[in-house]
């Protein structure tokens, strides 16, 4: 008689810690999901970041190479070249008597800086 009665405990408290478990079970499931797609907003909103300050930086870039060629052209471009392979072509320009230099276009290892 005792044994029933045990069992007849046993079996709700089991039943409801199987419950309990497909809860937990399904929750886990759901908040991987909402993290899954979180995680995928992140990322496309990188890559688009990405893609704008590559367009942004060719549009530089264009800028840059035009005026260098200008320089070139004129024969007032310097280039700067520093130990770990970046070049820096500058031109110089002159206001009021006041020389300066301003940066033409930047390459790296005689590549342009710009998306390829």
């Amino acid at each position: 008689m005792v044994a029933m009665s045990n069992s007849r405990e046993i079996n709700p408290l089991l039943k409801d810690l199987s419950e309990r478990k497909q809860s937990f079970r399904q929750n886990v499931v759901l908040l991987a999901t909402e993290l899954k797609e979180e995680a995928e907003m992140i990322v496309n909103d990188m890559k688009e970041e990405v893609y704008r300050l590559h367009m942004c930086l060719d549009e530089r870039n264009g800028k840059f190479q035009e005026a260098a060629s200008t320089a070139e052209n004129e024969g007032v471009a310097f280039e700067f070249r520093t130990m770990d392979g970046f070049v820096l072509v500058a031109g110089e320009d002159i206001h009021d008597g006041v020389l300066s230099l301003n940066l033409l276009s930047i390459m790296f290892q005689g590549q342009p800086l710009r998306k390829n």
